[in-house]
C-alpha cells in the first residue's frame, strides 16, 4: 500500500529508527539500506514473530512530501492460492492459515501507519 503526508521538518533517517524500534517491538529483525532520499526497511520474521513472512518498507523524502511504501511478502497470496488449488487434499488449511497471516499482516501495516502519524503530528508541532 501506498501512503503520503505532507511534511516540512522530519528528518528521515529519524523516522526510520523509530520504524526499526516499532518491528523489533513486534519481533522482526530489521535490515536498513540507505540511498539520496530513500531508506528500504527491511522486515525479517524470527521464531517469536506472529507473522513468518518478511515485510518491506520504503520511505522517501522529497522536498515537503514524505511517501511510504508497505510492501507485504507475496508469499500470503501464494499460501492461499496453493490452498485453492489443492482444495480436495489439505487445502483448506492452507486456506485459513494464509487468511489469518493476511489479516496480522493488515494489522500491522494500520498499526505503523497510525504510529507514523502519531511520529509526524509530534514532530510537527
Amino acid at each position: 500500500m501506498h501512503y503520503q503526508w505532507e511534511t516540512k521538518k522530519l528528518n528521515v533517517e529519524e523516522l526510520s529508527q523509530e520504524i526499526e524500534e516499532f518491528l523489533k517491538r513486534r519481533n522482526f529483525s530489521v535490515i536498513k539500506e540507505k540511498e539520496k532520499q530513500q531508506v528500504n526497511i527491511y522486515a525479517l520474521p524470527t521464531k517469536k514473530s506472529k507473522i513468518p513472512y518478511k515485510v518491506e518498507i520504503e520511505l522517501e523524502k522529497r522536498e515537503n512530501t514524505l511517501t511510504l511504501t508497505f510492501l507485504p511478502s507475496e508469499k500470503i497470496d501464494s499460501t492461499i492460492k496453493i490452498g485453492l488449488a489443492s482444495t480436495f487434499l489439505f487445502g483448506g488449511i492452507m486456506i485459513l492459515r494464509g487468511i489469518k497471516y493476511q489479516e496480522k499482516m493488515e494489522k500491522l501495516e494500520k498499526e505503523l501507519i497510525q504510529f507514523i502519524q502519531q511520529y509526524i503530528s509530534l514532530k510537527s508541532s
